[in-house]
């Protein structure tokens, strides 16, 4: 995540994931890159998956949780990306929209 345009960047990441990958995302954006980061993830998550992510992104996060299917999930994360044209994290794929 370090090596994209700053700028860009600035306006905000959106990521869905069932919990390890928003791990490492919420990592990046408080330790990092100091950006704010909305994560997508399904309604089955653990309660200790959820306290890591927020533990690992601090401030830096915005956790949704919706859907209990992972690909409805990813569907909401772009359709929120694409409305309000920020950067979209999927798994470890990164797709500007």
């Amino acid at each position: 995540m370090k090596s994209f345009y700053h700028i860009e960047l600035k306006k905000g990441i959106i990521c869905s994931s069932a919990g390890n990958h928003a791990q490492g995302v919420a990592y990046s954006c408080n330790i990092l890159i100091k950006i704010t980061v909305t994560i997508y993830m399904t309604r089955t998550n653990t309660q200790q998956k959820i306290e890591r992510v927020k533990m690992f992104g601090k401030e830096y996060i915005e956790i949704i949780l919706i859907g209990y299917i992972f690909d409805a999930v990813s569907c909401e994360a772009m359709k929120n990306c694409k409305k309000m044209k920020k950067f979209l994290f999927i798994l470890l794929m990164m797709l500007k929209l």
